[in-house]
């Protein structure tokens, strides 16, 4: 399943049973839901205003807002917000109204909103709907519209709390396989430590010390059997001056976008790497530098579709081999001096030279 091209997980849906036990346990009857839905129609009127004032708020939240704001999101997360407050009012509380609120928990989930940040919303929201009620005498409606909220936390909690459970129970299986042979997840633990190491955490890519790493042994490769080997360095211009002006959280969207981009494109043969703040490597062992060209205009092409920012690359192209390989100090340098060229000229840019 699939929210705003997030994947969910399904999980086996609630019984009814399931569904009373949470009602009882805050004491929220059918008295609740009558009331609720008679306020229905005052919700209807104010709906387009109860969104934008919730929005409002969830904007000045820096986390928030990164996430909802992404890739245009936050006009599909209004429609969705008004749905679920017009259900709130629908008087209707059973199976397939607990599912759809956990469809909802797992799609934050999925969009990388910290528990902390979805809990806090359902404050928010009970206060915009609160104000709605300021001439209401029936203190009874204001008590519903919290039991109703306190009913979807409860869900929410239930169901975050039942899959670190889950997380937990296999770490516990992966336990006790790790004692039924434990040289092999030493060897296995340390393998992936090595990795780790080698690995920039924000996009996955291989860091500066794994580059060299991959580097050093492709050009041994090519030297062995006699083939050609291109190096791509470039960098995302204007990053620097966008993190100035918008945050680390804007700038860290941007560079998982690069790093998003750059694995799509990528052959699986080749190495994708980030060596710095704003700069990028790719190794792509047995190829020319036209074809190294190829797969960097596509990269440019999708890096556009993508861009918020109005930033841009600029790519330098090495290529060694097929008759002599370069060595490794000298080949990143070619690569870098070629990437600074390019970026001499406004825009996206890429400078290239064949092998001596």
């Amino acid at each position: 399943m699939k929210v705003d091209n997030v994947s969910i997980t399904e999980t086996p849906a609630l019984s009814e049973q399931d569904v009373t036990k949470y009602k009882s346990l805050i004491d929220f009857d059918e008295q609740d839901a009558k009331l609720l839905k008679a306020h229905s129609k005052v919700i209807k009127d104010k709906l387009d205003s109860l969104v934008e004032q919730f929005y409002k708020h969830q904007l000045t939240v820096p986390e928030i807002a990164v996430v909802i704001t992404f890739n245009d999101r936050l006009p599909f997360l209004k429609q969705a917000m008004a749905q679920y407050i017009m259900e709130l009012f629908a008087g209707q509380y059973g199976v397939d109204y607990v599912n759809r609120r956990l469809e909802i928990g797992r799609a934050h989930e999925g969009l990388g909103v910290e528990t902390k940040f979805y809990l806090a919303s359902f404050f928010q929201l009970e206060m915009v709907l609160q104000q709605t009620m300021n001439d209401v005498k029936d203190t009874a409606l204001k008590n519903a519209l919290h039991k109703v909220l306190q009913f979807d936390v409860q869900i929410a909690m239930d169901d975050f709390v039942e899959g670190l459970i889950s997380k937990v129970k296999i770490a516990q299986r992966e336990l006790e396989n790790y004692a039924e042979g434990l040289e092999v997840v030493v060897t296995e633990r340390t393998r992936q430590l090595h990795e780790l190491s080698r690995k920039d955490e924000l996009t996955e890519l291989f860091n500066r010390h794994g580059m060299v790493e991959n580097l050093q042994r492709e050009l041994a490769n090519a030297a062995r059997y006699t083939e050609s080997l291109s190096f791509v360095n470039f960098t995302l211009n204007d990053y620097r001056p966008l993190v100035e002006k918008k945050g680390l959280a804007i700038g860290d969207v941007v560079l998982n976008q690069i790093g998003h981009d750059i694995k799509s494109q990528v052959r699986e043969a080749d190495v994708a790497c980030r060596v710095a703040d704003d700069e990028f490597c790719i190794i792509m062992p047995r190829t020319l530098s036209s074809e190294a060209e190829a797969i960097c205009l596509r990269l440019i092409e999708m890096f556009k579709k993508d861009n918020q920012h109005d930033l841009s690359l600029s790519i330098g192209i090495a290529t060694t081999g097929p008759d002599e390989v370069t060595e490794t100090d000298v080949f990143i340098k070619q690569a870098e001096d070629l990437m600074r060229e390019a970026s001499k000229q406004a825009g996206f840019n890429i400078c290239l030279a064949q092998p001596a």
